[in-house]
């Protein structure tokens, strides 16, 4: 009896110290989108492979959490370099509200949206909205409405060349698109949400934008740090149904300067390490690559836990 009470001891004893040692962090995302896919197959690898429990924190929208990230309130989120380079120095998205905290973990991979109608619009190109329904407003996602300027900008148009219909949220722009309120929407190549949006309104096509620098220039104004992508058809891209310019820029997973270095050397470590699992997770990781975790940002500079892991690599 008293050798039971003893390993019963040492069982509990262990039990305690195991879930005391676990370190649970928040992930904060979107509620729905890409954003969401990447930040939930972030947070998959780490908790599976390290000792961190990381939990997505789903917010309305990139301004919802950031400045949660930047007091320290939340680990770690995600979200794309051209909206974290706005916030971080108070100008544009983020005019009058600086967050000089946030810090990169790693660069993830090639963000690429564009613009998504009906196939049975007939709408064939991005010249082609003009004076036509469109979603306007978007309060709770400031960005995807930067998006949207450059993307109507390739094409020289402004929001005063359509007819805007003022929408809350990504998640009623969406809705909205499905039930014919307006003729597009802003989406992001591989998206299950894109999926979800053709099979409610018969299948539908990205319009694609003009890489040429002359119409190219319309749209870095809006997104410095973008460039041109081209996507070529391929399972899993729906709306890619022939080779097509989108615009694309780099998503990265970041923190604040208070997140613990040990957390973020775990993190850069867990995602350097599960490069296939990632890839794996949706078609929006396909373009991931270990090796580019590290990639240097204009005016963001890197966690000094994440710094540490990549210079052990050799990839910094």
């Amino acid at each position: 009896m008293k050798q039971l009470k003893y390993l019963f001891s040492i069982f509990a004893i262990t039990c305690f110290t195991g879930s005391a040692l676990a370190q649970v962090v928040g992930m904060g995302t979107t509620s729905r989108g890409g954003t969401l896919q990447i930040a939930t197959a972030v947070a998959k690898v780490v908790s599976a492979t390290s000792d961190i429990r990381m939990r997505t924190q789903p917010m309305a929208g990139t301004a919802k959490y950031i400045p949660e990230v930047n007091a320290g309130n939340l680990e770690f989120a995600v979200a794309n370099v051209v909206h974290l380079g706005f916030a971080k120095k108070g100008i544009e998205l983020a005019k009058g509200h600086p967050n000089p905290n946030l810090v990169l973990v790693g660069t993830l991979m090639k963000f690429r949206i564009g613009l998504i109608v009906p196939i049975s619009s007939g709408i064939n190109s991005i010249g082609d909205l003009k004076g036509r329904l469109v979603p306007s407003g978007v309060k709770s996602s400031p960005s995807a409405m930067q998006s949207f300027k450059a993307l109507l900008g390739n094409a020289g148009l402004t929001f005063n060349d359509v007819k805007r219909v003022p929408t809350t949220s990504l998640v009623t722009m969406w809705n909205g698109f499905e039930a014919g309120k307006f003729i597009t929407t802003v989406a992001s190549v591989g998206s299950g949400r894109v999926t979800q949006m053709a099979s409610k309104v018969g299948g539908v096509r990205f319009l694609p934008i003009d890489p040429s620098p002359a119409a190219y220039a319309g749209s870095a104004r809006f997104l410095p740090g973008s460039e041109p992508t081209l996507i070529t058809p391929a399972k899993g891209l729906t709306g890619i149904d022939k080779p097509t310019y989108v615009i694309g820029y780099d998503y990265a997973v970041f923190a604040s300067n208070r997140t613990d270095d040990g957390q973020a050397y775990k993190v850069a470590k867990a995602m350097y390490y599960n490069q296939q699992e990632l890839r794996e997770s949706a078609p929006l990781w396909r373009t991931f690559d270990k090796n580019n975790l590290g990639k240097k940002h204009k005016g963001l500079t890197y966690h000094p836990g994440a710094i540490k892991f990549y210079k052990e690599k050799g990839i910094w």
